[in-house]
C-alpha cells in the first residue's frame, strides 16, 4: 500500500523548483489560445453566421473561414496584468508584423490579419497602422523598414491589418466570459443556458484536441498504409482539414453536451443558510479567546450573531 505523500521525509523538506522550467507558462499560453478560439466561435454558433469554420494552429494561431470565401488570420498574444498595452516597437520585436506579412505574401496578398491581446493596443500603434495604409506617409516607411519591403507593399499590407478596439479577456477570466456569452446564445438554439459552463469546457477540450498533432488511431493508421508508397506518403501528410472545426460541428457538440448534462441544482434558501451558519460557527471556534478585563481568565467565545432571523432559527433548532 502506498504511504500518504505527507509522510515522505523528502516531501516535508520541500522539493526544489527548477527556475528554468517554463512548461507551465507554455501550457497556459496554448490553453489561452484555445479559449480565445472558443470565445470567437460562440456568437458564430447561431445559424446564418458569416463564419463557417476555424482552422487552428495551421497558418496562424487560428484562421476564420467565412461562408463567402473570405479569410481572416488571427495572431494571439497574452500579457500579464503588470505589462503595458502593445506599441509599435513591441510588434516589431515580437515579429508580429513580419510573421503576418509573410503569410499575407504566401496567400497572394489576400485576407485580413488580426492581432489580439488581453492587454490591448496603444493609441499610437493604432494611429501608426491606420496611417501606414498610405504609401506616402512616414508610418508606411517605418513599417516598410520593419518588415524589409517597399513602402508601397507595406501600405498594401497595412490596409489588411485589423486591430480590435476591445482587448480579449485575461486568461484568468476568459473562461467565465465565454460561459456568460454562451448562456446568451444557448436559448436561441433551444438549449438550457444553465448548462453553459459544461458546454464551454467541452468546447475548449475539442479545440485543444484538434490543435495537437497526435498519432493516428489504429484504424486510420492501417487505412493510411494501403496502396502504393506514393499514395501512402500523400495520405500520411497532414492537411489544413485535419485542424479545422466547422461551426455546425461545434453547434452539435454544444447540443450533445447539453443533452447529456444534468442541470446543476441550486441550493435552497434554507440549505444556503445552513451552510452559512456552519461556516460562521467554524470561524467562531477558530477565533482567539479574549481575556476578561481584570480577571486574567479567557472570556468564553461569543455566539455567532446574525441579523438574519432564519440563521437564529436554524441555530436554535
Amino acid at each position: 500500500m502506498l504511504r500518504a505523500v505527507t509522510d515522505l521525509p523528502w516531501f516535508e523538506r520541500g522539493l526544489p523548483r527548477d527556475p528554468r522550467n517554463t512548461a507551465r507558462e507554455t501550457r497556459a499560453r496554448f490553453e489561452y489560445q484555445d479559449a480565445c478560439v472558443v470565445l470567437r466561435c460562440i456568437p458564430n454558433l447561431l445559424p446564418g453566421s458569416h463564419a463557417a469554420a476555424v482552422v487552428i494552429e495551421w497558418t496562424s494561431d487560428y484562421v476564420v473561414l467565412a461562408r463567402d470565401g473570405r479569410v481572416e488570420l488571427v495572431s494571439v498574444k497574452h500579457r500579464e496584468e503588470d505589462q503595458p498595452p502593445w506599441n509599435f516597437g513591441d510588434l516589431v520585436k515580437e515579429h508580429v508584423f513580419r510573421d503576418l506579412h509573410g503569410i499575407w505574401k504566401q496567400i497572394g496578398e489576400d485576407g485580413d490579419y488580426v492581432f489580439e491581446s488581453n492587454r490591448g493596443l496603444s493609441r499610437p500603434l493604432r494611429s501608426a497602422v491606420e496611417k501606414a495604409a498610405d504609401p506616402g506617409a512616414r508610418e508606411a516607411a517605418k513599417l516598410a523598414d520593419a518588415i524589409d519591403v517597399s513602402a508601397e507593399e507595406a501600405a498594401r499590407f497595412a490596409s489588411r491589418l485589423i486591430l480590435p478596439l476591445e482587448p480579449v479577456p485575461d486568461r484568468r477570466h476568459i473562461h467565465d466570459v465565454a460561459v456568460a456569452r454562451l448562456a446568451v446564445v444557448m436559448p436561441q438554439l433551444g438549449l438550457d443556458p444553465r448548462l453553459a459552463r459544461s458546454c464551454v469546457t467541452v468546447l475548449e477540450e475539442r479545440v485543444a484536441a484538434v490543435a495537437v498533432d497526435r498519432p493516428l488511431e489504429p484504424e486510420r493508421r492501417v487505412q493510411a498504409l494501403a496502396g502504393l508508397m506514393r499514395e501512402v506518403r500523400d495520405q500520411g501528410a497532414p492537411s489544413a482539414g485535419d485542424f479545422m472545426l466547422a461551426m455546425d460541428e461545434l453547434r452539435e457538440v454544444v447540443a450533445a453536451t447539453a443533452a447529456k448534462t444534468t442541470v446543476p441544482a441550486a441550493a435552497s434558501p434554507m440549505e444556503r443558510s445552513r451552510i452559512w451558519v456552519r461556516r460562521a460557527r467554524a470561524r467562531s471556534r477558530s477565533a482567539p479567546r479574549r481575556l476578561t478585563a481584570g480577571s486574567g481568565r479567557a472570556a468564553p467565545r461569543s455566539r455567532v450573531r446574525s441579523s438574519f432571523p432564519w440563521a437564529e432559527a436554524i441555530r436554535a433548532a
